[in-house]
């Protein structure tokens, strides 16, 4: 039928004399980056009965046919869009619709867009608790996950993202862990937050009492650290300490510093290992908020 979706594909004979079809409409050079992907989408060059071969590898594609591929996918190279994701934390919480931004390009390149989500820790939003002690490990964690997420299915190239102090580091190491084709990008730095006007935990009057500041004083998360403190010492009341908690931290984006975060992703751009100019994009506009 000229209307179903193999009219497109050419026919073309497998290494075995197997009659196959490739798709002519991918963007020039993309076919030639598919090289890896073959091991598990079957290799049209190899004969019927040996390792990889379209044969051999019938059973695969059934699967990724039940997950929605069609034929002129199994000609397009294999891209890992790795994401390290959660709904509950602001440095990554945009992470799952960059994915699918991400994605969306890679197919229009004509490369099959493959997603890995990892777990992701943050190590601000966990201190004070034991959930500090899975920080750190969550590094490796992460690294482990996308490293078997892209062997695991012979991708043949990778874009990662990166967003808190962990996951900014663990993007990039399975790259130079298994030297693959690819790049990081980062997430970016949250906006600054805004003082809405009120007490000031760094600020004192005559009497040592807390004196007003100026209202749009920018704040990052060491604001809300130190004030933890003014109150422990009391500097300032409860209604200060809450006005901090919640003015802060605007939105989406890791710390508005150069802590951890912002600094490992600047060290990844130096390195080459990110495109120029996006460990400084800030996550989200004011108006985004």
């Amino acid at each position: 039928s000229r209307d179903s979706p193999a009219s497109s594909l050419v026919p073309v004979r497998g290494g075995g004399g197997s009659e196959l079809s490739v798709c002519p409409g991918l963007m020039a050079g993309t076919e030639k980056l598919k090289t890896e992907s073959y091991k598990i989408t079957g290799d049209p060059r190899k004969p019927d009965g040996s390792a990889n071969s379209y044969v051999k590898m019938t059973c695969a594609r059934s699967n990724f046919r039940a997950a929605g591929w069609k034929d002129e996918d199994f000609k397009k190279p294999v891209i890992t869009i790795a994401a390290p994701y959660s709904n509950s934390m602001p440095c990554n919480n945009q992470f799952r619709d960059l994915a699918d931004i991400l994605a969306e390009e890679v197919e229009k390149l004509g490369g099959k867009a493959h997603f890995c989500f990892t777990p992701v820790i943050s190590d601000g939003q966990s201190q004070g608790c034991k959930a500090m002690r899975y920080s750190l490990i969550s590094r490796e964690v992460i690294t482990d996950c996308i490293e078997l997420m892209h062997e695991g299915y012979h991708a043949d190239a990778i874009i990662t993202l990166g967003g808190c102090d962990k996951s900014v580091p663990a993007s990039v190491m399975p790259l130079a862990r298994k030297d693959l084709v690819g790049l990081s990008l980062f997430g970016g730095p949250a906006l600054p937050g805004l003082h809405p006007g009120g007490g000031d935990c760094r600020k004192r009057d005559a009497d040592g009492e807390a004196a007003d500041s100026k209202k749009g004083k920018a704040m990052d998360p060491k604001d809300v650290m130190e004030a933890i403190g003014a109150y422990g010492n009391g500097m300032i009341d409860m209604e200060e300490l809450h006005r901090i908690e919640c003015s802060a931290l605007p939105g989406s984006g890791s710390c508005s510093a150069m802590f951890t975060a912002c600094t490992m992703s600047s060290v990844v751009e130096a390195l080459g290992m990110s495109l120029p100019g996006t460990a400084s994009k800030p996550a989200a506009s004011r108006e985004d908020q």
